[in-house]
């Protein structure tokens, strides 16, 4: 139930965005990978990197609150 849950929320994000969250956080049973071997993978910078990762998290922590809130309601 959970894996369906971040996989329905990922699928939220953009292609890039999507790529940056498992690759950062390991997602497919890889390992996590720094800024920079991300960067290296998606042929991005570091700081692009970073910037697409807030952006990510955002959209994903909105996702979460509003279902958290359709649960409580």
């Amino acid at each position: 139930m959970k894996l369906e849950m971040v996989n329905s929320w990922l699928a939220l994000l953009t292609e890039t965005e999507r790529a940056v969250i498992r690759l950062r956080f390991g997602f497919g049973g890889e390992d996590p990978l720094t800024v920079e071997s991300t960067g290296q993978c998606l042929g991005l910078t570091p700081e692009t990197i970073r910037e697409i990762e807030v952006e990510a998290i955002k959209k994903l922590r909105k996702v979460s609150l509003n279902e958290q809130n359709d649960l409580a309601a």
